[in-house]
């Protein structure tokens, strides 16, 4: 499986917690958050090439870090980035394709392959050449995660409700569609209340420390 995950600029990332966090503490939470999932990602047996869409030059060495590759974002949103880099892989024969956030910090290896095994154990199943599969975000009706065969099946539409209109889409289609529901795939970080669902998460989980719950502690956002 080929997985897309689009990163803002590290700096200018999760505005929205300019409440509880400096500029410099939101940059440096956003890149603990995005190695979490690259972490996962570079642990799951499903998995074969990671690529990052961004405009943002000091994402190149984290990609090389963790192997991946750097999509330059040239269209300057999110959905449009994304269309530049599915047409890319389509290109050189990518069929499928997992797009993941990078804002999901609890994400494991085994949730990745859990959700990409019900995507192809529903989809052989159904005998469905052409089908999506999702993970909805917990607060907002968005999309954490979307499976897409073939890449170019639907229009992106992330953001708030997305989740809801990927489905309509899908049927107006008469495409495949299953839902993934995965508590750690659920929780992606953009307010005050999603940081301290995730704080509670993370205190409730002894084992297996992200590099977000280490970060945090040391600022002691939990306080």
């Amino acid at each position: 499986m080929q997985v897309v995950i689009p990163v803002k600029s590290l700096s200018r990332a999760k505005a929205r917690l300019s409440s509880m966090l400096g500029e410099e503490e939101r940059e440096c939470l956003a890149r603990c958050m995005l190695e979490d999932v690259l972490t996962a990602l570079g642990e799951s047996v499903e998995v074969t090439q990671v690529h990052i869409v961004s405009s943002d030059e000091q994402l190149d060495a984290i990609a090389a870090t963790f192997a991946a590759r750097v999509v330059p974002d040239t269209a300057g949103n999110l959905n449009g980035a994304l269309e530049e880099a599915l047409a890319q892989l389509m290109a050189s024969g990518t069929t499928e394709l997992l797009i993941l956030h990078a804002d999901i910090p609890l994400v494991r290896a085994a949730d990745i392959d859990g959700f990409i095994r019900q995507y192809r154990k529903g989809q052989l199943g159904e005998g469905a050449a052409k089908a999506i599969s999702l993970v909805p975000a917990e607060a907002d009706g968005g999309t954490n995660a979307l499976i897409l065969s073939p890449p170019n099946i639907l229009a992106l539409v992330f953001g708030e409700d997305s989740c809801r209109r990927f489905g309509e889409s899908a049927k107006n289609l008469n495409v495949g569609i299953q839902f993934f529901h995965n508590t750690e795939m659920s929780l992606d970080i953009d307010t005050p209340d999603d940081l301290k669902n995730l704080m509670k998460m993370q205190n409730d989980r002894s084992e297996n420390k992200t590099r977000t719950q280490t970060y945090l502690k040391s600022i002691d956002i939990d306080k």
